[in-house]
Formats: structure tokens, C-alpha cells, sequence
């Protein structure tokens, strides 16, 4: 980390909390940091599209720039991912990862660095970062400062990746000993319905995936796979228990 641009010191932490279903993280240093926090701002729809914002990384003013949000959307991720109001930001920021997207008026936390994308627009295109907005984390902060996790939001998981190609959705990789692989999903299969109901994109399969249960529960895949056409049952899981847990103090 570094402040006012001085150089970047490094300094130990602990993780605290995860939560998958919003992306957010939480680590606490060992020695406390002798800086002012940010505020985080909790309307859920601020900023807008056409906003400025402030984009800040690591190293300081030097790494701060100015910038604005082109769009907010949904946005589905290749790993069981989905969010519905991603904020994206132009000009690119080189060092996205965990920057600050800060709002200039009353300097408070906006969203948090996630993505570098190709097109930060559907009609815009130029690339851009994709930031997760800090309204998604207030309503769980105390949830994950007291349990290490967002248990209220846990969905049921299946440990695929997969990926939109020419209109299908294509499986590109399955997680070794998941709810996937033991049930026999294997890369290149091609999802056609989730419980029924027939995928074309990411957010399609997961609104179905999510609304058959609970995690535990059985979700059924009808697959393509070569010139077969199959059902294929996946008892889902909790993607918390497949997390490495550190001790909690």
C-alpha cells in the first residue's frame, strides 16, 4: 500500500471474510494503519452513467486518475458469477485490482476494482475496468465481520466454468472432485436447459441454476455432448465449504 505517494510499504494481514455471491473480500492488517478510512457510500444507484469518479491504485496520487462511469449493468462471470449493476469505468486503469473508485464530491467509496474489460459499453467500444459497487457489501458487512462469510446469500454451486460461443453455452473447465466433476460434466459439453428450461447465456443458466434450491440440492443439466444428447444430475454444494478457511481469532 502507499499514502500521499510516498513509496509502498508492505505490510502483513489476515483474511476475515469472503463472499462469493458478491465478489467482496475482507482482510484485516496486523499492525492497524494510521490513515483515515474511506466512507462508503450506500446508494445503490450512485454513481450514474456519465458520473466522474475518481480511480485510485496502489501508489498513491501518482497512481489516482479521473475517469467516469460509461455504463452500469448486469454482469455475468465465467466462474457462477453474476452481479446486476456492475459499474464500468473509462480510461482504463492499468492496476485495477482492488483500486478505490472514490466519488469526487464528498470523497466516499464507490465500488471496488475487479475486471479490465475489451468494451466498457455495449456501444462503446473502447476498454475500460468493471468495478463492484459497495451497496452490494453494506447489507452483509456485519454478516461477514461477525461468521467469515455472506451465509445468507449462499446459492447453490456446481463448480463449472463455461463460456458463450456462437450461441452456445460451452463447459471450459470443471473443478477437479466438484459437484461437476463427480457428476460427470466434462469440458466441451454444451448446456442446453437448467431443470427443464432451455440456456442460451450465462445468465440465463444462472437464474435457473439459482432458483432450483438451495445448495445441497439437486439441479438437472440437459447437455449435448459429440452427437449425444443427455440429462445430466448435479447434487449442488456450498462453494464456502470448498474454501480454504484460515483461522479465525
Amino acid at each position: 500500500m502507499s499514502v500521499s505517494g510516498r513509496p509502498a510499504d508492505t505490510m502483513s494481514a489476515q483474511v476475515v471474510a469472503y463472499d462469493h455471491a458478491t465478489g467482496f473480500g475482507l482482510i484485516r492488517t496486523i499492525t492497524p494503519l494510521d490513515v483515515p478510512a474511506l466512507e462508503l457510500s450506500g446508494a445503490p444507484d450512485d454513481p450514474g452513467a456519465g458520473d466522474s469518479v475518481v480511480i485510485a491504485s496502489a501508489g498513491g496520487v501518482d497512481s489516482s486518475i479521473l475517469g467516469r462511469v460509461v455504463d452500469r449493468r448486469e454482469f455475468a462471470g465465467s466462474w457462477e458469477y453474476m452481479i446486476d449493476a456492475a459499474l464500468f469505468t473509462s480510461p482504463l486503469h492499468p492496476r485495477w485490482s482492488g483500486a478505490a473508485l472514490i466519488r469526487p464530491g464528498d470523497g466516499s467509496l464507490v465500488g471496488i476494482g475487479s475486471l479490465f474489460v475489451q468494451e466498457v459499453g455495449e456501444d462503446v467500444e473502447t476498454p475500460g475496468n468493471m468495478f463492484v459497487p459497495v451497496s452490494l457489501l453494506q447489507p452483509v458487512l456485519t454478516e461477514m465481520l461477525e461468521t467469515g462469510r455472506a451465509g445468507s446469500l449462499a446459492r447453490p454451486w456446481v463448480g463449472m466454468h463455461a463460456a458463450e460461443a456462437l450461441g452456445h453455452l460451452v463447459v471450459s473447465n470443471v473443478m477437479e472432485n466438484g459437484p461437476a466433476d463427480r457428476a460427470g460434466i466434462t469440458p466441451g459439453d454444451i448446456i442446453r436447459e437448467v431443470e427443464g428450461e432451455s440456456v442460451e447465456t450465462l445468465s440465463e443458466m444462472y437464474a435457473r441454476m439459482w432458483a432450483a434450491g438451495d445448495p445441497g440440492d439437486d439441479i438437472v443439466f440437459g447437455i449435448t455432448r459429440g452427437a449425444r444428447v443427455m440429462e445430466i444430475v448435479i447434487r449442488s454444494a456450498d462453494r464456502h465449504d470448498f474454501l480454504h478457511h484460515p483461522p479465525r481469532h
